[in-house]
């Protein structure tokens, strides 16, 4: 996803859009852990635009 970004970011804003993000939604059970590659951040860093996460623990039915 962020190669091809990297490669298509210029001929998305030629053609107008101005709003470009990148939001991750994560659902998850119990604890949770995020891991990314030094290669990828520095790679997003690069097309400067936001990254946005989001997380929401979903409830399974012998939850408290």
């Amino acid at each position: 996803m962020i190669n091809t970004l990297t490669e298509h970011i210029d001929t998305l804003r030629s053609c107008g859009a101005d709003d470009i993000y990148i939001d991750l939604g994560v659902v998850y059970y119990g604890d949770m852990k995020l891991e990314f590659e030094s290669d990828f951040l520095m790679k997003l860093a690069n097309l400067k635009i936001p990254f946005l996460i989001s997380g929401c623990e979903e409830k399974g039915e012998n939850s408290q």
